[in-house]
């Protein structure tokens, strides 16, 4: 299993857009602060069916593999006239994508100050190891921690909030 995010909207958000039918990937899921959404390989069409259609750079994501094969994503153009993204968090338990200033030039080692990135209101953050299978824990007290571009994060708020990335 990996804890992942993507730094900027696909040019296609379709699931099966975003994660070809020969990816070995085989199950996504992300929860979006009340339900889980989930999507699984189907053996014989080799598409990711269920409840999760669309892959979006305001959702973490859970999903497994039996491969180190990387994920390429074609990102969105970003220019006039859009919008940047506001991530909206409730209180409770949140899975938190990390986006990047510049999605179109992000990498997977870029890194965002914690204090900078989270609303106020958080109270612990979980990050999760893949090659380990541990998790790691970040508090607000924890000043200068780093959240990874490309990972997700499970994060409680102790109110809702808003990520400004």
């Amino acid at each position: 299993w990996n804890l992942i995010s993507i730094p900027g909207d696909p040019a296609d958000p379709a699931i099966n857009s975003v994660i070809g039918a020969t990816h070995p990937i085989d199950a996504v899921l992300t929860y979006n602060g009340s339900e889980w959404l989930t999507a699984n390989r189907d053996a014989a069409t080799g598409l990711l069916t269920g409840t999760l259609t669309t892959i979006s750079s305001t959702q973490a994501y859970w999903v497994h593999t039996n491969s180190f094969k990387a994920l390429d994503i074609t990102l969105a153009s970003v220019g006039t006239g859009q919008v940047p993204p506001t991530i909206e968090l409730s209180a409770g338990w949140n899975l938190v994508p990390v986006l990047a200033a510049n999605p179109q030039t992000a990498s997977a080692g870029n890194t965002v100050n914690e204090d900078n990135y989270l609303p106020s209101g958080w109270a612990r953050a979980y990050s999760y190891a893949t090659l380990t299978g541990q998790f790691g824990s970040i508090s607000p007290s924890d000043s200068g921690s780093n959240l990874l571009v490309g990972q997700g994060y499970w994060v409680y708020m102790t109110k809702a909030g808003n990520i400004i990335p």
